[in-house]
């Protein structure tokens, strides 16, 4: 425990141990630091910003950047469709369990989310 949390204060730099564990709960940040120090490739984050305040979203949303930033490849699943837009390169758009498209961030609006979500996009 000692050595995950050292190996996520030495990654995480501008975020202390502390802050991360009340961001993301213990046991979530626990996983993220085993992540890290393994030197994962591809992080997966599910819903990283449920249930958290706006302030501790935009510090997940600048540790999500800058992770990946420094080449760590993030997926987040979201409901949440500004989320995604703001944090995301590319957003697949899943519908009854498959994948309908894959949409370049740039320029996408909620409207055209939904509509591929909905199956109503021309």
């Amino acid at each position: 425990m000692k050595s995950e949390r050292a190996a996520l204060r030495d990654t995480l730099g501008i975020l202390g141990t502390r802050v991360i564990w009340s961001l993301m709960g213990l046991v979530s940040g626990i996983v993220l630091a085993r992540w890290l120090a393994a030197r994962a490739s591809v992080l997966i984050l599910d819903e990283p910003t449920r249930g958290v305040d706006v302030g501790a979203k935009r510090d997940i949303y600048f540790l999500i950047q800058r992770l990946a930033r420094e080449g760590l490849a993030v997926i987040v699943v979201s409901s949440e469709l500004m989320e995604l837009i703001g944090l995301c390169h590319r957003v697949a758009v899943m519908r009854a369990g498959r994948l309908v498209t894959t949409l370049d961030a740039v320029n996408l609006t909620e409207e055209e989310l939904i509509a591929h979500a909905t199956g109503t996009a021309p």
